[in-house]
């Protein structure tokens, strides 16, 4: 096997997701939910069943921080 093949690890890509999601989040609060996964689904090119899971996820937790403020 080559050793140039790009390695994928599986949820790589939703743990960047949330990430991003959230800097989003810190960065604008008045974006909307939906808006801020728009825009890592696009970014990380999800499928729309990893952006289901996120949007769940993320609604039922809103904030990561909420138990530091």
């Amino acid at each position: 096997m080559p050793s140039e093949l790009p390695i994928h690890l599986a949820g790589e890509s939703l743990r960047k997701a949330v990430q991003k999601y959230y800097a989003l989040k810190e960065k604008d609060p008045q974006t909307s939910h939906n808006q801020r996964i728009n825009k890592v689904a696009v970014q990380f090119d999800l499928s729309p069943l990893q952006c289901d899971f996120l949007s769940r996820h993320l609604h039922k937790n809103p904030s990561h921080n909420d138990n530091e403020k």
